[in-house]
């Protein structure tokens, strides 16, 4: 199986660049990491 497709992305697909927010999360799944943020929000009508 191929692991790496980069050499079939578009030009301006290999030029995008990871969300930030997105690396955070990453972050605050690893083991021993508390988040004090609020990862759900429901709304009152």
């Amino acid at each position: 199986m191929i692991k790496d497709l980069t050499a079939f992305y578009s030009k301006s697909a290999q030029a995008m660049k990871c969300s930030e927010i997105r690396e955070l999360l990453k972050v605050n799944r690893q083991p021993g990491i508390i988040s004090f943020a609020v990862t759900s929000v429901k709304f009152i009508r």
